[in-house]
C-alpha cells in the first residue's frame, strides 16, 4: 500500500494527507476498476524526466478519441473517470526551503494550469521512511507508480521512460479499470525501474 504522508499542501492552497487524498473521488462500489498514476520528484533534475511517462499516458486515456475515433476517457473529476493523475514534488533540504515554501508554491502555481491545482501536490523537508518504504534511494531521478482503487502500489517505474514500459503501464491501467484485480497478470522488470508483482502485491496487502 501507498505509505502514509501527512503535511502535504495542493498548490490551491488545501492542506491534504495522502493516499487518502488520492481517493477521495473514489466511489468505494467502484474501487476495484480505479486507478491513480502518481509521479514523484525530489529535484528539477528527475522533474524533467516525468513528462516521459505522463505525456503517453494522457495521450492514452485522456485525449477526446482513441485510435479506433471510440470516445475515450475525460479529464478525472468525481463523475466522469476512474483514471487520476496528481504530481507529488518532494522539496528537501532544511530549514532554508520550509522558509522559502511559500514562494517555491507560488512559482509551481504560476506554471501549472488552473485544472491542476488541485493534483498537484507539495511536501517541504525529508522523510526517510517514506522513500524507503518505496525504493525511492535515488532522489535524482523521477518516480511513477500506479495505485488500485484501495491505494496499492500496481506498479512502479522511474528514469525516462521506455517505449516497452509505457506499453507496460498502459496495459496494467487498462486490466485495473476493465477487469476483476485478481486476474491482473504480473509487469515486466524494467532495467531502470523497481517493478512490484501484482499478484504479491496483492498478498501482501
Amino acid at each position: 500500500r501507498f505509505p502514509p504522508l501527512t503535511g502535504v499542501k495542493a498548490i490551491n492552497g488545501e492542506q491534504v494527507s495522502i493516499p487518502e487524498y488520492f481517493m477521495r473521488h473514489t466511489n468505494k462500489n467502484e474501487s476495484a476498476e480505479a486507478c491513480t498514476l502518481v509521479t514523484i520528484s525530489f529535484k528539477d533534475f528527475g522533474f524533467k524526466m516525468l513528462p516521459s511517462w505522463i505525456d503517453p499516458f494522457k495521450e492514452a486515456f485522456f485525449s477526446n478519441k482513441t485510435e479506433s475515433n471510440e470516445t475515450n476517457l475525460l479529464p478525472p473529476s468525481p463523475s466522469n473517470s476512474r483514471i487520476q493523475m496528481y504530481s507529488l514534488n518532494i522539496i528537501e533540504g532544511g530549514l532554508i526551503y520550509k522558509l522559502l515554501s511559500p514562494i517555491i508554491t507560488r512559482q509551481f502555481k504560476a506554471n501549472t494550469p488552473e485544472q491542476d491545482h488541485d493534483s498537484t501536490l507539495m511536501y517541504f523537508g525529508e522523510h526517510v521512511d517514506f522513500r524507503d518504504s518505496l525504493r525511492m534511494h535515488n532522489t535524482l531521478t523521477g518516480y511513477v507508480l500506479l495505485l488500485d482503487g484501495l491505494g496499492r502500489v500496481r506498479w512502479m517505474g522511474s528514469g525516462n521512460a521506455t517505449d516497452e514500459e509505457i506499453k507496460s503501464l498502459i496495459e496494467c491501467t487498462k486490466e485495473l479499470t476493465q477487469t476483476d484485480t485478481k486476474r491482473l497478470k504480473v509487469v515486466p522488470r524494467g532495467k531502470q525501474a523497481v517493478r512490484r508483482n501484482l499478484k504479491q502485491n496483492k498478498t501482501r496487502s
